[in-house]
């Protein structure tokens, strides 16, 4: 009888969501403390935290609510409104916020909260679906905006209403319809950057990097601003 040697398998975790991310904070980070890094949010999920400079598991799960008291508790949160997370660094942790802000990250939709307006105690709050998981069971919509950077001056945006607020961005192209070099389209929400988006050669489709794992539209219109003053292009979000 012959016998085959296969490699072990082992099944180390069941249905979670978890990802790996390198935590450059300048400190170590605790376990379920809440964090944004390599682009997603969420707790960490390792006994003995992050060590700064390391790598560790957070848990990205969308399917569930999150309470906690990582809060600025003289905020104002409102149920049914969209929370933030502004990071932390080499000092303190960061915190859920009740606005938008530079640097913070839209993280989900409050549910509940504890305490008063300017002195709750914890927040609530259901989380964006990041990644791959945005996709699923969304339909993908997009939306094509033209910028004609030829036409106005390097810095000077173009603003687009039409896609609602609390949609997830989830990708951004870009397509030249005139000669450009070396061309940047910059997508915001007004506040913080969503992504930027190279046109180059005519007729040419380039991809564009999200600055995050996910990205949700939090007020009525994206600005989208070009580097430069020469060509035409076309942006088309996509986004569920």
């Amino acid at each position: 009888m012959t016998t085959y040697d296969f490699p072990g398998l082992v099944e180390k975790t069941l249905s979670d969501k978890q990802v790996t991310v390198a935590n450059n904070l300048g400190r170590a980070v605790e376990n379920l403390e809440l964090v944004h890094l390599d682009g997603y949010f969420g707790e960490v999920k390792e006994y003995d935290g992050i060590a700064d400079g390391a790598s560790g598991k957070i848990n990205i799960d969308h399917e569930r609510t999150i309470e906690t008291d990582q809060i600025a508790a003289a905020d104002t949160f409102v149920v049914g409104q969209i929370v933030f997370f502004a990071p932390g660094g080499s000092s303190a942790a960061g915190a859920i916020r009740a606005a938008n802000a530079a640097g913070r990250i839209p993280v989900g939709i409050c549910t509940e909260f504890g305490g008063s307006a300017g002195a709750h105690t914890f927040v609530v709050f259901r989380p964006f679906a990041q990644g791959n998981e945005a996709l699923i069971g969304g339909a993908l919509k997009a939306k094509r905006i033209a910028v004609p950077t030829g036409s106005h001056a390097a810095g000077a945006p173009v603003v687009n209403a039409d896609i609602p607020v609390g949609s997830q961005i989830v990708g951004i192209i870009g397509q030249a319809l005139a000669t450009v070099s070396s061309e940047d389209v910059t997508v915001t929400d007004g506040t913080n950057t969503i992504g930027v988006v190279p046109i180059a050669t005519v007729n040419a489709l380039s991809f564009g990097t999200l600055i995050n794992a996910y990205s949700v539209v939090v007020a009525a219109g994206l600005t989208l601003t070009a580097d430069t003053t020469n060509g035409t292009g076309i942006i088309t979000v996509l986004y569920i």
